[in-house]
């Protein structure tokens, strides 16, 4: 048996997923107070979070070359 995307139990019209996808994305969207509201506090959470010291962790981590590595027990 060859399988294609109709034999498939999860297969389902294009019509379908667009519809679908229309329904769960629209119950989603935000309403103009909340779109107010997220563009003012944006810049905000950003500057706090996007900063050069939250990434610190990752871009400052040092790797001695040098140094020997443990044998495994």
């Amino acid at each position: 048996m060859v399988i294609t995307p109709t034999t498939r139990s999860w297969w389902r019209p294009p019509s379908w997923v667009v519809a679908y996808s229309a329904k769960i994305s629209s119950s989603r969207a935000a309403g103009p107070v909340a779109r107010v509201f997220r563009d003012l506090m944006m810049p905000i959470f950003l500057k706090k979070s996007a900063s050069a010291e939250s990434l610190a962790w990752m871009y400052r981590h040092h790797v001695d070359w040098d140094e020997p590595v443990p044998q495994a027990a």
